[in-house]
């Protein structure tokens, strides 16, 4: 068994069409050898160049949103190999705003720790997690385009922000895919909304293989988005707290 993990950093696109090539000898062959393939993307066809004679010897298999308990693990792991410890509100803030995703909850807990360091505390606290979303923010913006941010910008002047915070909270929980009956439950008036979005903020677009459904034109965007909406709600319970 052969595992290549984070395929999706791989931009040559010759090593995917070398992987591609290598799945169909093997199966050409009857080889007794099994590739695990793990990366982040809407569909097989972005993790793999695209090979149509190998699509029947791959299985996509969808990997839901970690628990909160598994959130809480992966932390727990960070503690005791670092020597540091997180108070249990860190720990809650940092549960909520990874929203599953463990690629947030390292970033946010990894940012939080630096924070604490530079205060010389080995005990991160909430304020420490409400630095280091300041700073996972600002590293996440710097993976927007210009223009898009640009667009962000004019949407929540025009008073679009709830919607594109619900929008960001629903692509984030459906990796990354916006889907129509979900859509239609968590908007007011989806229809109007998404094609505002669509149209004249240019922030989302349709997917061709399902109708009805949407997805961000940047997978940066909705990260962006929620950790922002995230810093706002660890600023006001700041606020409330203080």
């Amino acid at each position: 068994m052969i595992v290549i993990d984070e395929f999706d950093r791989a931009g040559d696109a010759d090593l995917r069409r070398s992987i591609a090539e290598l799945i169909k000898n093997l199966s050409d062959r009857g080889s007794r050898v099994q590739l695990i393939i793990a990366g982040v993307a809407q569909n097989l066809t972005e993790i793999i160049e695209h090979v149509p004679s190998i699509r029947r010897n791959i299985l996509g298999l969808l990997l839901p949103n970690m628990a909160q308990a598994e959130i809480a693990e992966l932390i727990e792991a960070g503690q005791q190999a670092s020597g540091m410890s997180y108070t249990p509100k860190a720990l809650q803030l940092i549960s909520l705003a990874a929203l599953g995703l463990p690629y947030l909850a390292s970033l946010i807990a990894q940012h939080a720790g630096f924070a604490a360091l530079e205060r010389q505390s080995a005990n991160v606290d909430h304020s420490d997690v409400e630095k280091g979303l300041g700073q996972v923010l600002d590293h996440l913006e710097l993976r927007i385009a210009p223009v898009t941010r640009l667009r962000l910008d004019e949407a929540a002047r025009d008073g679009r922000q709830r919607v594109l915070g619900s929008l960001a909270q629903i692509s984030l929980t459906n990796s990354f895919r916006l889907p129509k009956a979900q859509l239609t439950r968590e908007l007011t008036d989806p229809q109007n909304a998404l094609e505002e979005l669509r149209d004249r903020y240019q922030l989302i677009a349709d997917v061709a293989e399902e109708p009805g459904a949407y997805v961000f034109i940047d997978d940066g965007v909705p990260l962006f988005l929620w950790v922002r909406l995230m810093l706002d709600h660890a600023r006001s319970s700041s606020g409330l707290a203080s």
